[in-house]
C-alpha cells in the first residue's frame, strides 16, 4: 500500500462535530477516525482528554463506523503545569456535550490515571492514547503503568511527540520505544506517535506501517494535507470567536465611552451651576455687605444728628442757666421744693 493506493474512504474525510480551542490535535483527527474505521477496538481509553477534541473526535468516529467499542476519557479536569490550571467550566463543558451524545457507549472517569487503573482488567484495552503531563518522567510512568491492560491488538497513541521544549519529553520516550516496536510517527500538529504495540495488528495497519517503512516522507504529508482541513477549519472558528470577542468589547467600550460622555455632561452640568451657585452667593455676599455699609453709615449719620441736637440742648441749657432770670427766680424754686 503505497500513500496513492490508499483509499479516500469517508474515514479520511471525516468532519469532527467539535472543534473547540486549543486545536492542537486537529491535524491528527482524519488518521484517528481512519484508525478507528479499520482497528475497530472493543476498548478505547484516552488519558488526558482536557477540552475534548480528541476524545470528542474518537467517540464521533465510533458512533459513525456503528462500532460496539466502549470508551473511556480519565481525567481530573484540573489542569498540569504543560496544559494550564483550568475552572470547573471546561470539564461541564465537554460533559454537556459527550453526555448528550455518546452517554450511550462512553464514560467521563474524573480521578487521576494512577487510581483508574485497577478499574481495567488486564488485557482489555485495544487503543490507549497518552496525553496527559508530558514529561518524560510522567510519559514513561503512565505507559509502564497502563501496559498490563494492554490487548495483543492493542495500538498506543502518543501526543506531542514532536515537541522539545522546555521540560517536554515524549520525544524522548518516544526514541526509546521506536527501538523495540514497530511504528509510525507524523509530525505535524506537534507529532503523534502510533505504537503498534499488540502482535495482532489488523490487515490495514500492518501494510501501512510497510509503507512507512518504505517511504515515511509521502504518507506523513498525505495526513498532515488530510488534516489541514480540520486545522483551518479550527484557526477560522477561533478567529470568528476573537472577532465576535472584540465585536463585543468593541460594543461594551463604546457603550463605556458613552457612560462616560454621559456623566461628563454631568459634571460639566454640576461644575456649571456649582459656578452660578457660587456668583449667587458673591451677588449676595455683596448685597449684604453693601447693604450692612449702608446701615451703618445712617446709624452713623443719625448718631451724629442726635449728637448735634444733645449738645444744642446741652448748650441751650447752660444758656439758661447762666442767664439772670434764672438766679432771681432761683429763691422761689427752692420755696417750691421745700412746700413739697
Amino acid at each position: 500500500m503505497t500513500a496513492q493506493q490508499i483509499a479516500i474512504e469517508p474515514a479520511l474525510l471525516f468532519d469532527p462535530e467539535r472543534i473547540v480551542w486549543p486545536a492542537n490535535w486537529a491535524g491528527h483527527v482524519p488518521f484517528a477516525a481512519w484508525l478507528i474505521a479499520h482497528q475497530k477496538p472493543a476498548m478505547l481509553v484516552e488519558l488526558g482528554t482536557h477540552n475534548g477534541f480528541s476524545y470528542s473526535a474518537f467517540c464521533q468516529a465510533v458512533q459513525e463506523a456503528q462500532l460496539a467499542t466502549r470508551c473511556y476519557a480519565i481525567d481530573t479536569w484540573e489542569g498540569d503545569d504543560h496544559s494550564g490550571y483550568y475552572g470547573e467550566h471546561i470539564y461541564q463543558d465537554i460533559k454537556a456535550w459527550h453526555d448528550a451524545r455518546f452517554a450511550g457507549f462512553s464514560e467521563l472517569r474524573r480521578t487521576t490515571f494512577d487510581q483508574a487503573v485497577a478499574e481495567f482488567a488486564d488485557g482489555s484495552i485495544d487503543l490507549l492514547h497518552i496525553d496527559g503531563l508530558h514529561t518524560y518522567e510522567a510519559v514513561k510512568h503512565d505507559f509502564d503503568t497502563w501496559r498490563a491492560k494492554l490487548s495483543s491488538r492493542a495500538i498506543v497513541l502518543f501526543h506531542d511527540t514532536d515537541v522539545k521544549q522546555h521540560d517536554f519529553g515524549v520525544w524522548r520516550f518516544w526514541e526509546e520505544l521506536t527501538a523495540h516496536y514497530p511504528h509510525l510517527h507524523f509530525t505535524h500538529c506537534n507529532g503523534l506517535g502510533v505504537l503498534l504495540y499488540g502482535n495482532e495488528q489488523p490487515v490495514a495497519l500492518t501494510a501501512l506501517h510497510a509503507q512507512f517503512q518504505q517511504d515515511p516522507n509521502s504518507l506523513q504529508r498525505l495526513f498532515a494535507q488530510l488534516g489541514e482541513r480540520i486545522e483551518l477549519s479550527a484557526y477560522s472558528r477561533e478567529l470568528e470567536r476573537q472577532r465576535d470577542e472584540a465585536v463585543e468589547l468593541k460594543t461594551a467600550m463604546e457603550h463605556q465611552r458613552n457612560n462616560l460622555d454621559h456623566q461628563l455632561q454631568q459634571l460639566q452640568q454640576l461644575h456649571q451651576q456649582q459656578e452660578q451657585l457660587h456668583q449667587q452667593q458673591e451677588q449676595l455676599h455683596q448685597q449684604q455687605y453693601h447693604q450692612q455699609q449702608e446701615a451703618l453709615a445712617d446709624a452713623s449719620q443719625q448718631a451724629e444728628r442726635q449728637q448735634q441736637e444733645l449738645d444744642t440742648q446741652n448748650a441751650h441749657m447752660e444758656a439758661l442757666l447762666q442767664s439772670k432770670s434764672w438766679r432771681l427766680t432761683s429763691p422761689l424754686r427752692q420755696l417750691a421744693k421745700w412746700v413739697r
